[in-house]
């Protein structure tokens, strides 16, 4: 009985590993941005953000987080609109991991509505939004 109680334990453990690694696979669909961080190795930094295809997560030694690039309708209050996602080019895309990461939607909004109205009126759009990562 000796030996089936260790093939019992051996198949348990590959069970309980294969699980780890299929839980710790992260596919990102083509809306969001997945944002990893932890301990990056070789990759060095203190994130690596994924725009398409999948990553694995490290248990452990990494997290993830989503930023999502749905299109966000800013309102002003003189009844101005303007329509704002986050940006998918690479320069772009890591200070927005920085910057909005954690936020929701609704405080994005309510962040680029107040960058805006204190850049004033006469302010550069691209850049003014650039510096929050959208």
């Amino acid at each position: 009985m000796g030996p089936l109680i260790f093939i019992v334990i051996v198949v348990c453990i590959m069970f309980f590993q294969l699980l780890v690694v299929v839980k710790r696979f992260v596919r990102v669909p083509p809306n969001r941005l997945l944002v990893v961080y932890g301990v990056m190795g070789h990759h060095g930094g203190t994130h690596k953000v994924v725009k398409s295809g999948a990553a694995f997560v490290w248990p452990l030694l990494q997290d993830y987080a989503w930023l999502s690039t749905e299109p966000m309708t800013v309102d002003f209050p003189n009844g101005d609109r303007l329509v704002v996602q986050v940006s998918r080019d690479e320069p772009t895309v890591n200070h927005a991991a920085e910057q909005l990461l954690g936020l929701r939607a609704e405080e994005i909004i309510q962040l680029v509505r107040d960058h805006l109205l204190q850049a004033g009126p006469d302010a550069n759009l691209d850049e003014s939004l650039g510096k929050i990562g959208l």
